[in-house]
């Protein structure tokens, strides 16, 4: 037989176990979504590095595009007045007598008109 003290003293402890063992779960469960929330955040992150990699990657071949197009651009600019360099360097002098063959009728008037103000 168990005195009144003990029963009260028994369902006392009782209690402190329950809510011990409900604080306990409390805690468990914060602990839980405090890691999961982390998990979620590290994954962000892990995302938005990828993100910002790939970026960083867009950027440096366009920059490289960049540059080949100027370097193409030079390269084109230079053969260009390498070739009418030596278009001219190359080209024979013709004789008066032959421009004269290849004279048009406008040719001849403005030659004419020309030799007249001398």
């Amino acid at each position: 037989y168990m005195g009144k003290k003990n029963v009260v003293a028994l369902e006392e402890h009782i209690e402190q176990l329950k809510k011990s063992e409900i604080k306990e779960k409390v805690v468990t469960k914060t602990h839980n979504l405090k890691k999961d929330r982390k998990n979620e955040q590290y994954q962000e992150l892990k995302r938005a590095k990828k993100k910002q990699a790939h970026l960083e990657l867009l950027l440096e071949e366009s920059q490289k595009k960049s540059s080949l197009y100027q370097i193409i651009s030079l390269c084109a600019t230079v053969m260009l007045f390498l070739a009418i360099f030596f278009a001219v360097m190359i080209s024979e002098s013709v004789s008066y007598t032959h421009l004269r063959a290849h004279e048009t009728s406008l040719h001849l008037v403005c030659r004419l008109l020309l030799e007249k103000k001398k």
